[in-house]
């Protein structure tokens, strides 16, 4: 017998959720799309999200266009395990603006499996000074997905063990502009991304 993962859906497909001075803990997933369209779930004034296991956002084929905002410094997504921008849809997105931080264990963006490598164009955005998407663990932009995109800029930070472009995907792109803006990578010697810079593959 093979029992489902606990799963919350903090706004219902299609719908729009705007989350201030709160706090919302959640045993297993939290998903932000799970088979529908424009989804939008944002992160305000003093609102802490956690939960144990992986974030979500576009999770079936279907779930095209969702999208989280985190748009305050004091706006926080703690999870156990990773997030996934784009499980396996596309044109899904993640904004990380005015010091907000989300927290994982590693980001997907593009596609978690081999069997469907159907999320393409999906788009992370870390900006702002004070801006952070961490990872304790790896990075991938396209894991399987073509045409997804990070931009990092004006001060904002994404931080991981290993940064990987473009896994099995292709036309994924990378760009890091602006200063104090960085891209970095603590099993690469410690060395960051440049304030300026443009990858692709």
């Amino acid at each position: 017998m093979t029992v489902p993962g606990l799963r919350a859906q903090v706004v219902n497909d299609g719908a729009t959720n705007i989350l201030n001075n709160v706090t919302n803990t959640f045993t297993g997933d939290v998903v932000v799309g799970t088979n529908g369209s424009f989804t939008l779930l944002v992160l305000s004034d003093n609102t802490l999200l956690t939960n144990s296991a992986n974030g979500q956002i576009g999770l079936n084929t279907t779930a095209k266009s969702n999208e989280v905002r985190l748009v305050s410094p004091t706006s926080r997504w703690l999870m156990g395990s990773n997030l996934y921008v784009g499980g396996n849809g596309s044109f899904n997105r993640l904004v990380v603006s005015n010091g907000g931080l989300v927290r994982g264990l590693g980001g997907i963006v593009g596609s978690e499996s081999v069997f469907n490598p159907l999320a393409n164009s999906n788009v992370v955005v870390v900006t702002g000074a004070g801006s952070l998407w961490t990872n304790a663990g790896n990075f991938y932009l396209g894991y399987f997905g073509a045409g997804n995109q990070l931009v990092v800029n004006n001060g904002g930070v994404l931080a991981d063990l290993f940064g990987i472009l473009g896994a099995s995907g292709g036309s994924n792109v990378a760009v890091v502009t602006g200063a104090g803006s960085m891209w970095t990578n603590s099993a690469t010697s410690g060395s960051d991304s440049p304030a300026t810079a443009t990858a692709s593959r």
